[in-house]
């Protein structure tokens, strides 16, 4: 079975630290292909760091253009409704950052266009012990659906 493309949206703290690691602990089944990110300077330090197979994009066009299967979006949160949006009407399945939105009319408009292109919109949740020794090595993962 190919292994599903991952592209990150955001190359801050909360990439670095939670979504990167979490894929690379998958890799049989994962590969974080893709970076964008508004200042590609922060993007090309996160590949050279810790993604060093993916391609930095410097236009989110040429990033939804990338062949990718899924995106995750951990950008400021006033951000989230049109990355959103976007990637799903390029065809990609999405994790998002909590909140998923600003408005609840946004968080509406993303869930209907993830129905219109049968997509899967996920909002991520932190659990309170998710920083917690005993769930540092721990691996998580999504299942995405067709």
């Amino acid at each position: 079975m190919p292994k599903l493309k991952i592209g990150f949206i955001g190359a801050g703290a909360i990439c670095k630290v939670d979504h990167i690691p979490g894929i690379k602990a998958l890799p049989e089944q994962v590969l974080g292909a893709a970076l964008y990110d508004l200042s590609p300077q922060a993007a090309d330090k996160v590949r050279r760091e810790l993604l060093p197979e993916a391609k930095v994009y410097d236009s989110l066009e040429c990033f939804l253009s990338a062949g990718l299967d899924a995106a995750i979006i951990s950008t400021p949160n006033h951000t989230h409704h049109a990355l959103t949006l976007a990637c799903l009407n390029a065809g990609l399945y999405v994790l998002v950052e909590k909140p998923m939105a600003s408005t609840l009319e946004e968080a509406d408009t993303m869930i209907a266009t993830a129905r219109q292109n049968n997509r899967v919109l996920q909002k991520e949740h932190q659990p309170s012990e998710r920083r917690s020794p005993a769930s540092i090595d721990r691996p998580r993962s999504c299942r995405l659906r067709n």
